[in-house]
């Protein structure tokens, strides 16, 4: 019977010790940065009315039509990867889009962090407002994303770095302007080849091609 605030405080005060000061040696980091990641996944609750009421409730069926119902919460988690620490998860209703909440953590990122997330995450929104804290991402993009990037999928090349200008789609800009987003961005592509034979794409802030080549933004995404 404790509220959750609780748990969240205690939270913090783990997170304020394990990045201050007398522990900065212990902390690790690849490539000087904090390594974060974000992702989230449906939640099945325990069954009462009030988390029906409070997260939803989603309707089981099959031949013999509707059965019981369950109330489901989605959870999200900003994550230090290197470091094994959540630093900012959330619980919502089901209903709430992953990146909705992905935003929601970037009050907790630093500038200097490098944010790593899968292809659901991999729109311009996203990718301009981690740039916006100071912090990089390293993103999956998927086939259907940018036309850049649908050309690499079509080249099917691995090892393939480039550096290209996406601009924001019409149903963002208003929100850039709001926000003093830039409404153009510039991104490196490079190409994957998985032990499967498959081909994936990264997008990343990263730029410096010396200083974060291909195989080390392979390595820091696995």
């Amino acid at each position: 019977k404790l509220r959750a605030s609780a748990f969240a405080e205690l939270n913090e005060t783990v997170l304020a010790t394990v990045y201050g000061p007398e522990h900065a040696a212990l902390v690790q980091r690849w490539h000087g940065h904090r390594l974060l990641a974000v992702d989230s996944s449906l939640l099945r609750l325990p069954k009462s009315d009030a988390l029906g009421e409070k997260f939803g409730w989603v309707q089981c069926a099959n031949h013999h039509g509707p059965q019981e119902r369950y109330p489901q919460g989605r959870v999200s988690v900003l994550y230090d990867v290197l470091n094994q620490l959540a630093l900012d998860p959330r619980l919502a209703a089901s209903t709430v889009a992953e990146t909705e909440l992905a935003h929601e953590h970037l009050a907790h990122v630093q500038p200097g962090d490098v944010l790593l997330n899968d292809r659901g995450y991999t729109g311009y929104r996203w990718l301009v407002a981690v740039r916006a804290t100071g912090a990089h991402f390293v993103s999956r993009a998927s086939r259907g994303s940018f036309a850049a990037v649908q050309q690499l999928f079509t080249r099917a090349a691995a090892d393939v770095s480039v550096v290209v200008t996406l601009t924001a789609p019409k149903e963002v800009r208003a929100e850039c302007r709001a926000r003093g987003w830039p409404l153009a961005l510039l991104v490196r592509l490079v190409t994957v080849r998985l032990s499967s034979g498959e081909l994936e794409v990264l997008a990343t802030s990263l730029l410096d091609e010396v200083a974060y080549p291909n195989a080390a933004l392979s390595a820091a995404y696995w």
